[in-house]
């Protein structure tokens, strides 16, 4: 299963952030795709960043196998380089929604969670 982290925003700030912080978000998506899933409910994870209201969460059908969803991000976070790890303990936590909300054996969620946490423990 694959995992892309991405943004839809006219917030030149954010995009610039995930343009920048490119590498360590591929960084994660690679140790998740080298993942061995007993169950892969998707073929891909795909979680996009748009200008909504922070609690804002929508699954977006397609017709491929493919859990697509896009998360508000809160317009007060700070994108500088200097609050990476806020920024990335941010996407963290959202990544964590999106796992819940998720039609995933259990056994898999948790697979991706403990590399989530070893990613994030590793910035």
């Amino acid at each position: 299963m694959y995992l892309l982290i991405s943004s839809y925003t006219s917030n030149r700030k954010l995009g610039k952030a995930i343009t920048r912080l490119s590498k360590v978000f591929k960084s994660l998506e690679n140790k998740i795709e080298s993942l061995d899933f007993q169950e892969a409910t998707y073929d891909g994870m795909v979680i996009c960043l748009v200008d909504e209201d922070e609690n804002f969460f929508k699954v977006i059908p397609n017709k491929e196998n493919v859990y697509q969803v896009t998360v508000g991000i809160s317009p007060n976070l700070s994108l500088l380089p200097n609050d990476d790890k806020i920024f990335f303990s941010y996407i963290y936590k959202k990544v964590e929604i999106v796992l819940e909300k998720c039609r995933m054996e259990q056994s898999d969620k948790d697979k991706i969670k403990e590399v989530l946490l070893d990613w994030k423990n590793s910035l």
